[in-house]
C-alpha cells in the first residue's frame, strides 16, 4: 500500500467540527436561544462579549473563533 494512503487511514476526516455544534449540543433551549440572538446581533454584541459569556458558561471559545464563525455564516 502507498505510504501516504496508509498514513491517511489513521487520520480523522478533513476539517474540524467547529465550536458552535459542540456548544449548541451542550446548552439548554434558553441559553441556545440567547447565544443565537447574540450571534445575530453582530452590530450590537461584539465577538468579545460572546466569548466572555461562553467562558462564563464553561466553554473555551475565543473572540477570534466567534468572529470567524460570524464571517463564515455571512458567506453562506
Amino acid at each position: 500500500m502507498d505510504p501516504f494512503e496508509l498514513a491517511q487511514t489513521g487520520l480523522p476526516g478533513p476539517g474540524t467540527k467547529g465550536w458552535y455544534p459542540a456548544v449548541a449540543a451542550a446548552l439548554d433551549a434558553e441559553r441556545l436561544g440567547q447565544l443565537d440572538a447574540a450571534l445575530a446581533a453582530e452590530g450590537r454584541i461584539t465577538a468579545r462579549a460572546v466569548s466572555v459569556v461562553l467562558r462564563e458558561w464553561g466553554f473555551a471559545v475565543s473572540e477570534g473563533m466567534v468572529a470567524h464563525y460570524r464571517r463564515r455564516r455571512r458567506e453562506l
